[in-house]
């Protein structure tokens, strides 16, 4: 909540006197997530490193390696335990990430945090007939438009609503 209303000096605090707490209740990968953001956001040398994907793309941001992470919710993999809909095959990677950049704007967002949460109407995003999705779910970190993941979905989640930005 803090963090989605841009006070982050207040959230890094309270992190910090919660810090130990949250990694006893399992909570490691956003502790270390949520360290990351407001360490960056606040100009502060990390004292821990990066290991996964959304660390490094905190720290230091690729286009490239969100295309490539990106990439598997295009291509069908049998191995792979998949929980969103593939793209349409017919969908270009690349200008697609570029028209979702150029549009991104509070008309479709619906959450604001670590990671701020888009729903873009996309008629016929997904591959799959029978799951009919018209909408892309994009996952931005926080107030910018690097986008960290973006898959098709079919609806925008019940208790979801679009927000106004914080001033």
């Amino acid at each position: 909540m803090l963090i989605g209303e841009n006070r982050y000096e207040e959230a890094y605090a309270l992190l910090n006197n919660n810090y130990k707490e949250l990694l006893e209740k399992d909570q490691k990968s956003i502790c270390h997530i949520a360290r990351f953001f407001l360490e960056n956001k606040l100009s502060i040398q990390s004292s821990i490193k990066p290991v996964h994907y959304t660390e490094f793309q905190i720290t230091n941001y690729s286009k490239e390696s969100a295309l490539e992470h990106i990439e598997k919710h295009f291509k069908y993999n049998k191995n792979s335990e998949r929980t969103q809909a593939l793209f349409n095959e017919n969908i270009n990677k690349e200008e697609l990430f570029d028209y979702v950049t150029s549009i991104l704007c509070d008309d479709y967002i619906y959450r604001r945090d670590i990671t701020d949460i888009y729903y873009i109407p996309y008629e016929n995003a997904s591959a799959s007939s029978e799951k009919k999705c018209n909408y892309i779910k994009v996952v931005t970190l926080h107030d910018t438009h690097n986008i960290i993941t973006m898959y098709p979905v079919r609806k925008i989640k019940d208790n979801y609503k679009v927000l106004k930005k914080n001033k």
